[in-house]
Parts: structure tokens; sequence; C-alpha cells
């Protein structure tokens, strides 16, 4: 993404321009659709995509990015329909299915929430953000040696990546914890 940190406006014009030249641009919408979300402009965000998935309904991504939108506006029903929508499009598709995981322990639905990482982890083995959102799952079964050996794991894999760092914050927290 071409993003000019301290210049929406201008970010903006370039991704209009894009869509206009190239209707069918795929990553100008997406881009445009979360630069909209980050200023707050959920439903300008989600009609961006929607006329995205209308031009283009075999782009997966885009049924990703809607997924996550309502997800974050606790529409977990469409949110759902919407993943479903992309890994029918795209099988294995690792970020729909770790998104997938997400969805499912925001609503306190652990077991569909360990099949939805576990279906990542089983396409690519070494997917750290499902390892680390395992981890957090099992911890909160009371699954501790589980979890510890996923956060290891996503440490492993990816030590200096978002996950992995979140993944060692919580086995520091662990060990602290055990160690009192």
């Amino acid at each position: 993404m071409i993003y000019e940190n301290g210049r929406p406006h201008r970010n903006e014009t370039l991704y209009r321009d894009t869509i206009a030249r190239n209707p069918g641009g795929s990553l100008a919408y997406v881009n445009l659709a979360w630069l909209y979300w980050q200023q707050g402009r959920h439903s300008e965000g989600i009609e961006l995509i929607r006329t995205l998935i209308a031009l283009r309904p075999d782009y997966a991504p885009a049924y990703n990015k809607l997924g996550g939108f309502y997800a974050s506006q606790d529409r977990f029903a469409e949110a759902l329909a919407a993943y479903r929508a992309a890994l029918a499009l795209k099988p294995g598709y690792l970020d729909v299915y770790n998104n997938l995981g997400l969805l499912y322990r925001r609503q306190g639905l652990l077991a569909e929430a360990i099949a939805a990482y576990q279906a990542a982890i089983t396409i690519q083995p070494d997917y750290g953000p499902a390892h680390n959102n395992l981890g957090t799952v099992y911890y909160a079964q009371g699954r501790v040696p589980e979890a510890i050996a996923a956060w290891q794991r996503a440490v492993r894999l990816d030590p200096y990546s978002a996950p992995g760092r979140a993944a060692q914050a919580n086995l520091e927290i662990v060990r602290d914890r055990l160690a009192r």
C-alpha cells in the first residue's frame, strides 16, 4: 500500500484516481476502504468493498477485508458469511482461517477458534499468527503447557513479527505468574 503518513487527503486522491483509471484494480479499492476505515468512515469503507465484490466477485481478499470490517463492528454473522465466501474462493487462505479464529474467540466459541487456527497450521505449519492465537485460546482454557508450546513456536518462527513479539510477551507474563 502506498501511504504517506499525515497526508490522508493525498492518499485518498491517489486511490480515487487509480480507481477511475482502472475500475477493476482491486488493490486501490482495498487501500481506499482501509483508509476510510482508519478515518472512522466505516460505512464508506464497507460500501467500497461491496462495490469491489460486485466488480470482482472472485476476489477473495475483498471478502476477507469485509469480514474484518464486520467483525470489528461485532456483526458476527455477516463477518462469518464474508469469511466463508473468501474460503469458498480460496480454500487455503491462511489469513481467513486466522481471522475466523479471532471471530470465534471473540464470541467465546473456543473449540471453533482452535479448529480454525489448526486448519491454518495444517496448511502452513510455520504460520506464526495462528500459533500465537492458538496459544491464547489454550491459555483461556487453562491449558497452560499447550499455550506455552504454541507461543514458543510462534516466537521461534519469527521473533520480530507482531505475532512473535506478542507471543514473547505472553510467555513472559505466564512465566512470571508461574514463578509466584
